[in-house]
């Protein structure tokens, strides 16, 4: 009886014992909090591409935000940071 109180103490305290599960748990929750937050970046981006591929207003802003380009009737204004 002592051996199989022995044992079940040593397999549960051991490296395969409750530590270890709850520590695969806390593992495994942050990497399924880590893959829902990809999966919302993956869909965000998706959808700009999307956007970029099919609407002509979203693809003439960003060239226009990425050459810092204004059309002929409008006027930019640029304000600097201060350190």
């Amino acid at each position: 009886m002592l051996a199989a109180v022995c044992y079940a103490f040593i397999a549960l305290r051991g490296p395969g014992g409750i530590p270890s599960v709850l520590e695969k748990q806390r593992v495994l929750r942050e990497l399924e909090r880590e893959n829902a937050q990809l999966t919302r970046e993956v869909d965000a981006e998706t959808k700009r591409v999307h956007e970029l591929r099919n609407d002509p207003q979203v693809i003439e802003k960003e060239i226009r935000d990425k050459l810092k380009l204004t059309r002929p009737d409008e006027t930019t204004y640029i304000i600097k940071q201060q350190p």
